[in-house]
């Protein structure tokens, strides 16, 4: 599921840059075409974390989730002075999701004020080079 969402986004990186060069700014249908495409690339990533958020660091979509979580774990370590194992072990992975959401929040964004929809093509990059199942160990 993945590795379809990898290959999706690396070409709709390639066609934002084809219709950059060659479409100009001045055709909506481009825009439109890629867009949609993150989009569905963005359902693959949701479906991911649904149908494998017990075996990854847990769903990488709801942030608002994430952050809920985090901060009922806190409070439970601190409640129990830091001796509480399984809640500093879901404290970790939860920062792990809000970390790297928080970095490709400011990287997409210097990204896209600096190339545009191009950089939708980095975190295609990104995953086919991180692919899960390099990572079956985790």
């Amino acid at each position: 599921m993945l590795l379809t969402e990898s290959v999706l986004l690396i070409i709709t990186g390639f066609a934002a840059l084809v219709f950059q060069r060659y479409a100009g700014y001045g055709l909506q249908w481009p825009i439109y075409t890629v867009v949609m495409l993150v989009v569905f690339a963005m359902g693959l990533q949701n479906a991911f974390g649904r149908v494998f958020g017990k075996e990854t660091h847990g769903p990488t979509t709801m942030m608002t989730g994430n952050v809920t979580q985090a901060s009922l774990d806190s409070g439970t370590l601190l409640r129990h002075r830091f001796k509480d194992r399984e809640t500093k072990q879901s404290l970790r992975k939860l920062l792990v999701n809000i970390g790297g959401f928080l970095a490709g929040c400011l990287l997409g964004a210097v990204m896209g004020k600096e190339v545009g929809l191009i950089a939708v093509g980095l975190p295609g990059l990104g995953l086919l080079m991180f692919h899960p199942r390099k990572l079956t160990s985790v």
